[in-house]
């Protein structure tokens, strides 16, 4: 059952998850004060980036978090992933593990890259998980990082 669907994105729906957004303290202990000016100068810059595609996770039709590839190389066919969940209302319910299978499908199937790469910081147990599950394999690690890669046709 597909409870996941991914929304290109827009300006606008980049405002609400901003705008909606919880820090996961485990991930960052500074407090998060939404900033409409700051936030749209970011959307100038990294939405009109072509080496970047966002896109919003919504559960249920609920927003529940943003999903993107960045560093898109269409000769090398790779791309780094990043993805963040508006609120703990959303974590550990499968929901971020469904929104990169589909994200995963995209790059592969739509987009015809051939290796994706992530990172997760080493308190992020969370994220580590969601990477593995989808089948994703430790490249190696640095004093903050964890790097995963992920080769098409490694999918579980």
């Amino acid at each position: 059952m597909t409870r996941v669907t991914l929304v290109p994105g827009s300006e606008t729906l980049w405002h609400d998850f901003y705008r909606a957004y919880v820090p996961d303290p485990m991930m960052d202990e500074a407090p998060w004060q939404y900033n409409f000016e700051r936030m749209s100068e970011a959307w100038a810059r990294k939405g009109s980036d072509p080496a970047r595609r966002y896109f919003y996770i919504h559960a249920k039709g609920t927003l529940a978090g943003e999903i993107y590839l960045k560093h898109m190389d269409v000769a090398r066919g790779t791309s780094n992933l990043g993805m963040a969940l508006v609120d703990d209302r959303f974590k550990n319910r499968g929901i971020g593990t469904e929104a990169l299978g589909l994200l995963i499908a995209y790059a592969f199937g739509t987009l015809g890259l051939r290796a994706l790469e992530a990172d997760t910081v080493h308190r992020n147990t969370r994220s580590r998980h969601v990477l593995e599950k989808c089948g994703f394999v430790l490249t190696g690690s640095d004093d903050i990082f964890h790097y995963f890669r992920l080769e098409r046709g490694d999918t579980p």
